[in-house]
């Protein structure tokens, strides 16, 4: 048996393994993760350690296309794609904590009664959960956490997820199970507050469909037939009691998911358009959740048009050779106010690790501004394979053709989207009053660089309205919802026109047409 240590404060840790083994695999039994998304398949390209020392096998292609040309030589290596030939000392330059929450709000004092009842909300995300504690009597929220999705082993979308629950009965509920043990594990803290576990009156979850149905263990198989996409998809949670017993709630616990639409139209989405008030006016106004699956709702002043497209994981990070999703360490804006370094905003405390999607945003829109990017998206001096972002003197990151290639795509198709529902709903961008841009990705947007790079309509920059989340600020609505609120939902569902992309003939050439970098336009 070898040894491999993994180089970490506080402490170091030590893992045993047998020569040959792959390494991902190695750092797999560790409580801390080296974050991956594409199932050890290498295209992720988010699993990077650095070899301190020890030997391993040699480098790979998909190593060379997914690494630069810098990190190759400061000993950069992912771990999927390396096996382990003798003792090694490894870091791990993306580590997650898969049962670790983050707060993402502070405590509200105020909003903890002994006599109050209390709801928890959960937004499940592809990449991201968010979970909150919802003062129900008074409408208002206590705290707020968010953690990495621990399914992310099995894959960054939510296909990949759908096939390995479908292939393997085993690993359908180990989907289900480690979304139960998150939420348990939030639990534990929030049994640190002054309340009782009697008080909390109801879990509520909202999410996208292909989540809500591996979380029931409902249906999932259907979602990979097309013909569901835009059917009602029942996913339902049945075992409450078993729920109950699990998380160590009380007997009386209320445990549901919101509904979701369709196939690939959510409850995270409705939820989000009951938050903005997206429908409230008969004014048309455009709703859009950027993430792995972007979805879109386009609101026609009697109509609401709804639709989704795979944006892939560019939005969230993932794919990216300098990407990172949205947490510490990641920088979340970019901008250059000097000829020698780029300005950044990171966040938590670390150290800046990479770029997370508005980042990558900024610095698309920069390079496109100075000429180095042309509007195709290949670098102006086409012999470079890459481009170096100095953020000081001793430290820098880069930006890849190919990561400019994954995030063209990811634009392209949501653009495309937005244009053929304005064209089905027979709006021009002068009828557009609002746009609310929604998600981890939307929070943090430059949306003149949005804008630059047709990631977001070109309207005038007043009426785009950036929210943190809506998805778990509806879920907490529904919570405490008021007959109104009931009713409005309900609205929705009778409103809604579901837009299948899949079966449009004209999405294809609007795909193509929205690769370019350049602003988003409407025609009737």
């Amino acid at each position: 048996m070898h040894l491999l240590t993994l180089i970490h404060k506080p402490h170091n840790l030590q893992l045993s393994f047998v020569q040959g083994d792959n390494v991902l695999n190695i750092l797999n039994s560790a409580e801390l993760k080296v974050s991956s998304a594409c199932v050890g398949h290498g295209f992720c390209g988010l699993c990077r350690i650095k070899i301190i020392s020890g030997n391993v096998s040699d480098l790979t292609g998909i190593e060379k296309s997914r690494l630069s040309i810098q990190q190759i030589q400061q000993g950069t290596r992912l771990a999927c794609q390396i096996n382990a030939l003798s003792n090694l000392e490894v870091s791990i330059e993306n580590p997650i904590n898969v049962l670790k929450w983050r707060k993402i709000q502070p405590l509200d004092k105020s909003a903890l009664h002994n006599t109050a009842s209390y709801g928890i909300a959960l937004d499940l995300g592809t990449t991201h959960l968010r979970l909150s504690l919802w003062n129900i009597t008074q409408r208002k929220r206590v705290l707020a956490w968010s953690a990495f999705n621990p399914q992310f082993r099995y894959g960054a979308d939510v296909l990949t997820r759908l096939m390995a629950a479908r292939e393997s009965e085993a690993d359908a509920l180990e989907l289900k199970l480690l979304i139960q043990q998150a939420i348990k594990n939030a639990l534990t803290i929030i049994c640190t507050l002054p309340l009782t576990i009697a008080q909390i009156k109801a879990l509520l979850i909202v999410g996208n469909t292909p989540m809500l149905t591996l979380l029931s263990q409902k249906n999932f198989q259907q979602l990979l037939e097309p013909e569901y996409w835009t059917q009602a998809v029942e996913c339902q949670i049945d075992e409450v009691r078993d729920w109950q017993t699990f998380l160590n709630l009380d007997a009386n616990t209320e445990i549901a998911n919101v509904p979701p639409l369709a196939g690939f139209v959510g409850s995270d989405l409705l939820a989000g358009v009951l938050v903005t008030e997206l429908t409230r006016s008969n004014e048309p106004a455009l709703l859009i959740d950027f993430g792995t699956n972007s979805e879109l709702a386009l609101w026609d002043g009697e109509k609401l048009w709804l639709s989704s497209v795979p944006g892939g994981p560019a939005f969230e990070g993932s794919g990216i050779s300098c990407g990172l999703p949205a947490g510490d360490g990641a920088i979340c804006r970019m901008s250059k106010s000097s000829a020698d370094f780029w300005d950044y905003q990171v966040l938590g405390k670390a150290r800046p690790a990479g770029l997370c999607g508005s980042a990558l945003v900024d610095v698309i829109a920069q390079l496109l501004a100075t000429g180095e990017l042309n509007r195709n998206g290949r670098f102006k001096n086409r012999a470079n394979t890459e481009i170096l972002l100095p953020l000081s003197a001793e430290h820098f990151l880069s930006v890849k053709k190919q990561d400019i290639d994954i995030f063209q795509r990811a634009k392209a198709a949501t653009g495309a989207a937005q244009q053929h529902l304005f064209k089905a709903a027979g709006l021009s961008l002068t009828d557009l009053k609002r746009v609310c841009v929604c998600g981890a990705f939307g929070q943090f947007l430059n949306v003149a660089n949005a804008q630059a790079i047709g990631l977001l309509p070109a309207c005038a920059v007043e009426k785009i309205q950036l929210y943190e989340n809506t998805a778990l600020s509806g879920c907490e609505l529904l919570l405490s919802a008021t007959a109104a609120e009931t009713e409005q939902l309900e609205n929705m569902r009778t409103q809604a026109h579901i837009v299948n992309m899949a079966h449009s003939f004209s999405f294809d050439d609007a795909f193509v047409d929205n690769l370019y970098l350049q602003p988003l336009l409407f025609e009737k």
